[in-house]
């Protein structure tokens, strides 16, 4: 049977991009790796973001429908991934250790300005303290210490 996973909830302001705030809103300790989730809290710019891509999506569904025999072009961008996709993470813990990134999610409708970022090894046994690093162009940078004890 695998072990369920210590869920850390920091629920803290990580960062910052474009207007919108970003929290660290769990931390999953599983055996063989670290989960964190990061949502950007919903805010006038975010509202103003999800709004104008609204409208970009009519005015693309619209030449897509008036053209069908021609290449579409690609949708536009997510708001979520415009800024989401900005930060630099990482995470490394009191013996000294550094996380590797294995994997990201970002956005999806409904979840747009939603992040998954996945990193290995597992916290090994005796880690008091994990330490997540932010950092990019028009990022906010940040260093937050979680306990893992």
């Amino acid at each position: 049977m695998t072990a369920l996973p210590r869920i850390l909830t920091p629920l803290t302001q990580l960062t910052a991009v474009d207007g919108v705030v970003v929290a660290l809103l769990t931390v999953e300790l599983w055996d063989d790796g670290i989960v964190l989730r990061l949502a950007g809290l919903p805010n006038e710019a975010t509202r103003r973001m999800l709004d104008e891509h609204v409208q970009q999506m009519r005015v693309w569904a619209e030449r897509r429908e008036q053209s069908p025999n021609d290449r579409p072009a690609d949708p536009p961008e997510e708001p979520g991934h415009r800024v989401l996709n900005r930060i630099n993470m990482g995470v490394t813990d009191d013996h000294g250790a550094s996380y590797r990134m294995l994997t990201r999610h970002t956005g999806g409708t409904g979840t747009e300005f939603r992040d998954e970022w996945y990193f290995q090894p597992g916290v090994p046994v005796g880690t008091k303290h994990l330490t997540i690093h932010t950092s990019g162009a028009g990022v906010l940078d940040n260093a937050i210490q979680v306990t893992a004890a």
